[in-house]
Formats: structure tokens, C-alpha cells, sequence
């Protein structure tokens, strides 16, 4: 959820994501959904393409994820 709050702050769609990693739209979606994970590198590769601060992501992650 953080990952799709912090793309749409950005106002980007999921293509120029994809654009912008080289990966499919398709890709982007079910990292967006949740029905594809993703390793450490690509994380930090997913901030980079939407252009938000990598600590600020995380930690609005790990809050969502407490419910806070």
C-alpha cells in the first residue's frame, strides 16, 4: 500500500514506473497488489523510479503494517 500511496504522490502510472525500472506494467501491478514480492535491490530501485526518499518509504511501510 505505501508503495502505491507513494506512486500516485507522485502522480505517476504504473507504466511509467515500468518505463522507468524496464519492466512491464504488469510487473508494477501485482507489486502494487501485493501478488508479486521483491527483493532488496529492486525496493531500492522501485524508490529511486518513483522519486521518494527511501527511509521516508520505509518507514510509512512499516507503520501501515503496525495499523499505525
Amino acid at each position: 500500500r505505501a508503495l502505491v500511496a507513494a506512486r500516485r504522490k507522485a502522480a505517476l502510472q504504473q507504466t511509467e514506473v515500468a518505463k522507468r525500472l524496464s519492466r512491464s506494467q504488469a510487473w508494477v501491478s501485482k507489486v502494487d497488489s501485493g501478488e508479486r514480492r521483491f527483493y532488496a535491490g529492486e525496493f531500492v530501485q522501485l524508490a529511486a523510479a518513483i522519486g521518494t526518499a527511501l527511509v521516508a518509504w520505509l518507514r510509512k511501510a512499516v507503520q501501515t503494517s503496525k495499523g499505525t
